[in-house]
C-alpha cells in the first residue's frame, strides 16, 4: 500500500509540474501575441496575412488609412477583390508569383488616383511548404507623383540644355568632364565622347595662361565664393582660337560640399573682333582729328595774324583821312558853305565808325578763341556795376529801373560782364525815344539744369518775323542815323551764353518794346527759389 501512495504522489506532482509549465507557456504564447498584435497594428503600411486560398486572416490598423476599410470588415476576403475590387487574381499577381517562387515580389498597383506598392512574402510550415503570404500594402503615391515631377523637371532641364544656345558643360570634384551639350561641341569642335571623362582643365586646349581661372575655382571649391566670370581664349580641335565669354558656377550637396562646376560658354568671336575694329578706328579718328586740330590751330594763328595787319593797314589810312579833314577844315574853314562843311563832316564820322567796326570785329573774333574760366559770379553785383558805368549815357534822361534779387552763376565773369554791357545798353539806347524809359532785369523758371535771366525794355521794340536775324554780326533793325551802333553787339552776346552751354533769344513788338532772354547752365550745388522783386531805382 506504501508503495501505491509513493507512486501516485509522485505522478501527482509531475502532472501538477506539467500542468503548471503548460499553463506558462500558455501565459507566454498569450503575451507574445499581444505583443505582436501591438507590433503588428503599430506599423504604418497595411499589412495582412493571407491563408492558402489567398484570403485575409488578418489586418492590422493601417489598413484603414489606405483603404478607408476598418480590419474586421476585410477579412475572410479575397486580397485581389480588396485591392482591385475582383476576386479573380492576374497571372502576374505578386502572391502567385510568391507561391510558385517561394520568395518575395513586389509589385506597383495604381487605384485611382492613388498608387499602391505590394510586397508579398510566402509563409512556409515546417517542411518548407507554403500555408499561407504575409502581405505589405505601401501607399506611394507622394513618392510616385515626386518622382513624376523630378523625371519632368530634369526632361525640361535635360530640354533647356541640350537646345541652349550656350555651351554647357558640367565636371565632377575630379575636374572631369561628366557631361556637355551640343553647344559645347560645337562650340570647340569636338565630339561629346572626345570630352566626357577628360579633364576640362588640361585636356581641353586653351590659348590664355590658367593660372587666374584655376585659383578663382579654388575659390568655389573652399565656398570663398560661388561664381565668377571670366574671358577665355580657347583653341578648337581644328586650331582655331576662339574668343568666349565663360561663367563658372560651384555645386554643392545638402551639407555644402563641393560636388562639382558648371561652365556655361558664349562665343563672343564676333564681338572682340568689332570692338578690336573701333579701337582701330577710333586710334585713326583720334590720330585725324589730332592732324585736323593742328591744321586749324596753324590756319588760326595765320587768320589772327592777317586780322591784325588788315586791321593795321585799315586803321593808318581811315586815321589820315580824319586827320587830313581836320586839317582841311582848319585851312579853308571860314570860305566853307554848309553844304561843303556837311560833306567833310560825313567823311570824317564815316572813318570814324569804319574804325569802330574793325575794333568790334577783332574783338568778336578774339572771343571765340579765348578760354573760359568759369568762376562763382554775383550776378546782382556785376548788373549793379554795368548800371553805373552806363551812368554817362543816361545824362538828362528819366529811366525807371526794375532789378530783381538775382543769385549768383558759374560762369566767365569776363564774358558774362560783355553780355550783359550790350544787353543793358542796347535798352538804354532803343528806350531813348520815350519821356520815361522803363527797363527791367530780372529771371524766370527755366528747366532744372538752366537759370534763365532777362532784359526788358519799353523802347521802340522790333518785328518777330525780323528775330532770326537779331544775333547775327552786322545785323541792324534801325537805323544807323537815329541810332549809333555796328550791329556787333548782339552776336557778341549770343557768342559770350553758347560759349558757356546756355541759349539766348529775343522777343519783341514793333513800338511797344523789347524783351532779351539768356540762359546759362545751373551749378549743381544751386538752391534756387522764385526771384523776389526789390525796390525800383530810377535815375
Amino acid at each position: 500500500m506504501a508503495t501505491i501512495a509513493i507512486e501516485n504522489a509522485r505522478l501527482f506532482s509531475t502532472a501538477e509540474k506539467e500542468l503548471a509549465e503548460r499553463r506558462d507557456a500558455e501565459n507566454a504564447l498569450a503575451e507574445a501575441a499581444r505583443d505582436w498584435k501591438v507590433t503588428f497594428d503599430a506599423v504604418k503600411d497595411a499589412m495582412w496575412l493571407l491563408d492558402d486560398d489567398m484570403r485575409i486572416r488578418s489586418a492590422n490598423k493601417a489598413t484603414m488609412d489606405i483603404f478607408s476599410l476598418d480590419p474586421d470588415q476585410i477579412l475572410g476576403r479575397h486580397c485581389w477583390e480588396v485591392v482591385h475590387g475582383t476576386g479573380v487574381p492576374a497571372a502576374d499577381c505578386p502572391v502567385m508569383r510568391t507561391r510558385k517562387s517561394l520568395r518575395r515580389e513586389t509589385s506597383k498597383v495604381q487605384k485611382g488616383d492613388r498608387w499602391l506598392e505590394i510586397t508579398a512574402d510566402p509563409v512556409l510550415d515546417e517542411r518548407g511548404r507554403p500555408v499561407g503570404t504575409v502581405h505589405v500594402v505601401c501607399d506611394i503615391t507622394d513618392r510616385v507623383r515626386a518622382e513624376e515631377t523630378l523625371r519632368k523637371s530634369e526632361s525640361y532641364y535635360r530640354t533647356v540644355f541640350e537646345n541652349s544656345l550656350f555651351g554647357i558643360a558640367v565636371s565632377g570634384v575630379d575636374f572631369k568632364f561628366a557631361t556637355v551639350n551640343d553647344a559645347f561641341c560645337r562650340l570647340i569642335e569636338y565630339d561629346a565622347s572626345d570630352l566626357i571623362g577628360k579633364k576640362s582643365i588640361g585636356d581641353v586646349t586653351f590659348a590664355d595662361d590658367m593660372t587666374a581661372s584655376i585659383e578663382m575655382t579654388k575659390k568655389v571649391m573652399r565656398r570663398e565664393i560661388d561664381r565668377f566670370m571670366v574671358e577665355k581664349r580657347y583653341v578648337t580641335k581644328s586650331g582655331k582660337i576662339i574668343h568666349a565669354l565663360t561663367f563658372v558656377r560651384g555645386m554643392y550637396d545638402e551639407d555644402g560640399r563641393y560636388t562639382g562646376g558648371m561652365a556655361a560658354i558664349m562665343d563672343v568671336t564676333a564681338r572682340k573682333a568689332a570692338e578690336d575694329a573701333i579701337l582701330r578706328l577710333n586710334l585713326e579718328l583720334e590720330r585725324r582729328v589730332a592732324e585736323r586740330t593742328s591744321e586749324l590751330e596753324a590756319a588760326n594763328e595765320d587768320l589772327e595774324a592777317f586780322a591784325y595787319s588788315v586791321s593795321h593797314d585799315l586803321r593808318a589810312p581811315l586815321r589820315h583821312i580824319d586827320g587830313f579833314m581836320k586839317l582841311l577844315e582848319k585851312r579853308i574853314g571860314e570860305n566853307l558853305d554848309e553844304k561843303s562843311r556837311h560833306y567833310m563832316e560825313n567823311v570824317s564820322s564815316s572813318a570814324v565808325r569804319m574804325g569802330e567796326l574793325i575794333d568790334n570785329l577783332l574783338s568778336f573774333s578774339r572771343m571765340g578763341r579765348s578760354d573760359i574760366l568759369k568762376t562763382r559770379v554775383d550776378l546782382a553785383e556785376l548788373v549793379a556795376g554795368v548800371i553805373k558805368e552806363l551812368a554817362p549815357e543816361m545824362k538828362d534822361r528819366s529811366i525807371h529801373w526794375n532789378v530783381a534779387k538775382l543769385p549768383s552763376v558759374m560762369a566767365d565773369k569776363a564774358m558774362l560782364r560783355i553780355a550783359a554791357v550790350n544787353l543793358i545798353s542796347n535798352a538804354v539806347k532803343f528806350s531813348r525815344p520815350r519821356k520815361v524809359a522803363e527797363i527791367e532785369i530780372g529771371s524766370v523758371p527755366g528747366s532744372r539744369d538752366e537759370d534763365v535771366f532777362f532784359v526788358r525794355d519799353n523802347g521802340i521794340g522790333f518785328e518777330m518775323k525780323h528775330a532770326s536775324r537779331l544775333f547775327g554780326v552786322f545785323q541792324r533793325l534801325h537805323d544807323g542815323e537815329e541810332f549809333e551802333g555796328t550791329g556787333i553787339g548782339l552776336a557778341n552776346v549770343h557768342r559770350v551764353i553758347t560759349r558757356q552751354g546756355g541759349r539766348v533769344w529775343g522777343e519783341g513788338k514793333l513800338g511797344e518794346g523789347a524783351t532779351f532772354f539768356f540762359s546759362l547752365p545751373r551749378p549743381a550745388d544751386a538752391d534756387r527759389t522764385q526771384p523776389v522783386q526789390v525796390a525800383a531805382i530810377t535815375s
